[in-house]
């Protein structure tokens, strides 16, 4: 079977099956799969693997089995759909990526790693090198009583927090939604992200990458194009703007397009709105339907 095949079968089981019962099949993949192990490896109930699955049984050593077979078994997380498998088989493809964040996944505590998804692979790996600890407990006291957060998850926004406390990141940000507002062909966006290690004059680490919309397709509308889809898969989270005008309340923070986006993903985003022409509302959001309001960011230098 094709790559695309593959994919195509892995989608299908994920609706079909339990999440058990995709680990089982999973866990198949680490050898040589004939019909009796197969049946052996899946306790006897699954029998000769039906013709929606034959293209993940008999295909072992292929980038997409052995990237599901990493994924959860050094990095804890199994995608379920299209768009998780291709981003899994992107970071699997970098050996030393995967050593990396194995290697922080194996220390979590079993309450760190529930829900484990993939956005949350690169906060942790540079966890240490971004956040300090004091950084990370004041998110986790902020947020303790939403029960719609998990660890991880407290762990993403902190680092947002942290980025958005970062100069440089406030100024390129501000100077991309001034151009988003004088741009009436589409939305502006981008990915945020760690630097290759340079610091700003705050000592912070991140930075905000524009990307161009795929389509100019209206004032409302952002596309992602691929390589942006690349630079998030090493990212911290997809950004947009709602910068129509400086008054833009009526189109506070995340729509229904921007939700979906998120759950089709499962990637951790940011709008950020034009309050006025010094301010930037910032909504959080992130797959679940789940919106939290972080505040403002305010222009430098202004009055």
């Amino acid at each position: 079977a094709t790559i695309a095949h593959q994919i195509a079968a892995w989608t299908v089981l994920a609706r079909l099956e339990t999440n058990d019962q995709l680990i089982a099949r999973v866990m198949s993949l680490s050898g040589p799969v004939s019909a009796s192990n197969n049946r052996q490896a899946n306790g006897g109930t699954y029998g000769t693997p039906s013709s929606a699955t034959h293209g993940i049984a008999r295909s072992v050593n292929t980038p997409v089995t052995a990237a599901l077979h990493a994924g959860l078994t050094r990095l804890g997380v199994l995608p379920k759909n299209r768009e998780g498998l291709l981003w899994l088989m992107n970071r699997h493809s970098d050996s030393a990526w995967c050593d990396q964040v194995s290697a922080v996944v194996m220390k979590l505590s079993p309450n760190q790693r529930q829900g484990l998804a993939l956005r949350h692979l690169m906060p942790l790996a540079l966890m240490r090198q971004a956040l300090d600890r004091a950084a990370l407990a004041a998110i986790d006291r902020r947020f303790a009583s939403d029960d719609r957060l998990m660890w991880a998850d407290r762990l993403v926004i902190a680092h947002v927090v942290r980025a958005l406390e970062s100069s440089a990141v406030v100024s390129s940000l501000f100077a991309q939604a001034d151009q988003d507002h004088a741009d009436p062909r589409t939305e502006y966006g981008g990915v945020l992200s760690w630097t290759d290690g340079s610091r700003d004059n705050t000592g912070h680490a991140y930075q905000a990458e524009t990307f161009a919309s795929l389509f100019e397709i209206s004032d409302r509308r952002f596309i992602t194009s691929q390589v942006m889809m690349e630079r998030l898969y090493q990212g911290l989270a997809h950004y947009h703007f709602h910068a129509q005008t400086h008054e833009n309340t009526a189109y506070f923070g995340p729509g229904e397009g921007d939700l979906k986006f998120a759950e089709r993903l499962g990637a951790a985003c940011l709008v950020f709105t034009f309050v006025d022409v010094n301010t930037l509302a910032v909504h959080y959001h992130q797959p679940g339907r789940v919106v939290i309001e972080l505040g403002t960011i305010t222009r430098p230098n202004s009055p």
